[in-house]
């Protein structure tokens, strides 16, 4: 039988604290067992916390853990839902509901991906961007002349020029660039980017004497530009010029500056 720790009064005041009559563990001491006693307050301690995490447990849902792939997916879905939207309203009538809707994913979803729709279009920023550099770099490796790369590369700017969606992202950015420093600085970027490879053709073309002598990064400013402007100008009024007939009007152009 269990005998009560000397100096203990039973009802008393006294400093020792009455042991539990539980016994959590058993611990080796020699060849003999020695019973481990929890204090009361202790012991109440325990059954709080144990009761806690019952309750914890019952009440919390399960969320299961989606897989690298599916997170992959969501992730596509949602992109390709902000280029479908954009392709029908302005940036700035865009909501966060409204890219769920189309993505068919919660708004929990949304924020598990984006931190906010600016995120969101500082993504599309990069991927537009992405689109246009692998362009350029195909170019770059490509066995052809320095004026059919610009030919070429004006041509695919071009055909991104068609994409509603794509020339509403890059208003967008225009419009924001004063007001966003990470935007600004991307755009920047990017810009110095295509130049430098637009003026390495252009020395290449003109070194060869495929090309006229030309100023080789004022040349390549203004086909960023041009390519640029019109975009934004057929977005305002659609009905201001054929794309069709710009590629053709863009040929001569190129054509104009071939070596004789």
């Amino acid at each position: 039988m269990l005998q009560r720790r000397s100096g203990a009064q039973p009802g008393g005041s006294g400093s020792a604290e009455e042991p539990s009559e539980r016994d959590d563990e058993l611990a080796g001491d020699g060849n003999r067992a020695v019973r481990r006693r929890t204090p009361p307050s202790l012991e109440r301690g325990l059954v709080r916390r144990e009761t806690t995490c019952f309750l914890s447990a019952a009440i919390l849902p399960f969320v299961p853990r989606i897989s690298e792939a599916e997170r992959t997916n969501r992730r596509e879905r949602l992109v390709a839902a902000a280029w479908r939207c954009l392709a029908q309203r302005a940036y700035s009538d865009l909501t966060v509901d409204d890219i769920c809707a189309e993505a068919a994913v919660s708004k929990g979803a949304f924020y598990g991906y984006f931190d906010s729709k600016q995120e969101l279009l500082h993504e599309l920023l990069q991927r537009e961007s992405a689109s246009l550099d692998a362009v350029i770099s195909d170019l770059s490796a490509a066995s052809i002349g320095a004026a059919e790369k610009l030919r070429r590369f004006a041509r695919a700017c071009l055909k991104d020029a068609e994409d509603t969606a794509r020339m509403q992202v890059r208003a967008d950015l225009a419009a924001a660039v004063g007001g966003d420093p990470a935007i600004e600085s991307a755009l920047r970027e990017s810009a110095r980017s295509r130049r430098a490879a637009l003026r390495t053709w252009i020395d290449q073309g003109v070194a060869t004497n495929e090309l006229r002598p030309v100023p080789a990064n004022a040349l390549a400013s203004i086909l960023l530009a041009l390519v640029d402007g019109l975009a934004i100008h057929h977005r305002s009024d659609p009905t201001a010029f054929q794309w069709r007939n710009v590629r053709l009007a863009l040929d001569v152009v190129i054509s104009g500056i071939e070596a004789a």
